[in-house]
C-alpha cells in the first residue's frame, strides 16, 4: 500500500547532494595561518589540513553511497525474494509442517493453525491436526482490463471466485465457516496481478479434516497434509457468515 504520510522523509538523493556540497565547501574554505610548520602548504601545494579534509569528504561520500545502495536493495526486495521456508515431510505429534510461512509460499490445500489473515505469515499443519483455516484455492480473475475496476468490483469478483471452488461438504460439519481472501490492489493490478487467495476460516472452533475433496487437497509429499474426507458428491457449499477481503500491495 502507498504511504501518503505528510512527514515523508527527505529523498536520499537530496541528502546525498547536500552532504556532498557541504563537504566540498569545507575542504576548500580558507585556513588561518599557523605557526606549525607542518601545516604550511608547500609552494604550489595544499596544506595538510586541507588534504585531511578532502580525505574525510571522500570517506563520508563513500559510506553514504554504500548506505544508499543497501537502502535501494532493501526497498526493491519482493516477497518472492524471501528464502524458501523448509517443510517437514514427517511432522511430529504436534503436526507442524512449517512455521512463519509467507503467503506467497502457501500451497493450495494447506491447513493453517491460528490463522491471522490472508496476507499474514502462517503455521502450516497436517489437516488431521487442529486448525482453523485452509487455503482452498488461488483462482485468477477473468477480467484482463488493464484499468483497475475498483475495490468493490474486485472484491465482489474475488468472493464469487472463492465460492466457485468445490468443497467437501461432509467435512464442513456444524462449524461456522467464513471466506477470507486477498485480492489485487490498484498497484498490483497494474503489474498484471489477478490472483485471489481464498481461505476458509472458522469462527472460534477448529477442525481435524481437509475442507477440499481428496483430489484437490495438497499432496502429502509436498505439505504433509492428510485428509480423511472423501470426494464431495454434493454441490459446493457456501459458508453463511459475511466474507472478509484484504487488498495486496
Amino acid at each position: 500500500m502507498k504511504n501518503d504520510s505528510p512527514d515523508a522523509p527527505e529523498p536520499t538523493e537530496n541528502r546525498y547532494n547536500a552532504l556532498n556540497n557541504q563537504l566540498f565547501e569545507m575542504a576548500n574554505e580558507p585556513h588561518e595561518d599557523s605557526d606549525d610548520s607542518q601545516d604550511e602548504p608547500p609552494q604550489g601545494g595544499w596544506s595538510r589540513k586541507r588534504i585531511l579534509a578532502l580525505i574525510a569528504a571522500v570517506v563520508a561520500i563513500a559510506l553514504l553511497a554504500i548506505g544508499i545502495f543497501n537502502a535501494i536493495n532493501r526497498s526493491s526486495a519482493t516477497p518472492e525474494d524471501e528464502p524458501t521456508v523448509s517443510r517437514n515431510a514427517n511432522p511430529g505429534i504436534d503436526g507442524i509442517i512449517a512455521k512463519d510461512v509467507p503467503v506467497t509460499q502457501l500451497q493450495v490445500g494447506d491447513c493453517i493453525r491460528s490463522f491471522a489473515g490472508p496476507l499474514e505469515r502462517a503455521t502450516v499443519v497436517t489437516c488431521t491436526t487442529d486448525h482453523n483455516a485452509q487455503l482452498i484455492g488461488n483462482p485468477q480473475l477473468k477480467n484482463q482490463n488493464p484499468g483497475y475496476p475498483g475495490n468493490e468490483a474486485v472484491s465482489a469478483d474475488g468472493l464469487e471466485a472463492c465460492k466457485a471452488i468445490t468443497l467437501n461438504v461432509a467435512s464442513l460439519g456444524g462449524v461456522n465457516w467464513r471466506y477470507e481472501y486477498s485480492r489485487p490492489s490498484k498497484e498490483t493490478w497494474a503489474t498484471g496481478d489477478r490472483e485471489i487467495g481464498c481461505f476458509l476460516t472458522s469462527e472460534g472452533t477448529t477442525t481435524k479434516t481437509s475442507l477440499l475433496p481428496a483430489a484437490s487437497a495438497a499432496p502429502t509429499s509436498k505439505s504433509g497434509a492428510a485428509s480423511s474426507s472423501s470426494p464431495a458428491s454434493k454441490p459446493a457449499a457456501t459458508p453463511s457468515p459475511s466474507p472478509s477481503s484484504s487488498s495486496k500491495g
